[in-house]
């Protein structure tokens, strides 16, 4: 999920192409080898340096991705410890050195109002 419509992620050349690219770099960093997709929010929330929340669900072996507009200044709720670790990770370090790291604290009390299911776009089956 990125904005890549109004190329929000400043991107050289073609911001579509640089997008797709740098998920495959990231796939091959992590030896994922299976599908990837990915969905341009710009298409979503086309106003200027806009922000989105975006919710994935599993679905069997699928996944369905839900996306609302980010309000600034938008309550998080409380922070408590992760009760799964094993299912929230952050992404930390650079693109040559990048680390998967437990996330210690989760947010509680994000609001799903306004959440809209969408479509994700096959980058590489």
């Amino acid at each position: 999920m990125s904005f890549v419509g109004n190329n929000q992620r400043g991107y050289s050349g073609n911001p579509k192409s640089k997008w797709k690219e740098e998920l495959l770099e990231f796939a091959n960093k992590l030896n994922y080898k299976g599908k990837i997709s990915g969905y341009d929010l710009y298409k979503s929330f086309s106003d200027e340096n806009n922000s989105a929340y975006v919710e994935f669900n599993i679905n069997e072996e699928k996944s369905d991705i839900y996306i609302r507009k980010w309000n600034v200044g938008e309550s998080l709720g409380d922070k408590v410890a992760n009760p799964s670790p094993n299912d929230h990770k952050i992404r930390t370090g650079s693109f040559d050195k990048m680390l998967i790291s437990e996330l210690g604290s989760v947010c509680t009390e994000i609001s799903r109002v306004g959440l809209t299911k969408i479509s994700k776009e096959k980058l590489r089956s």
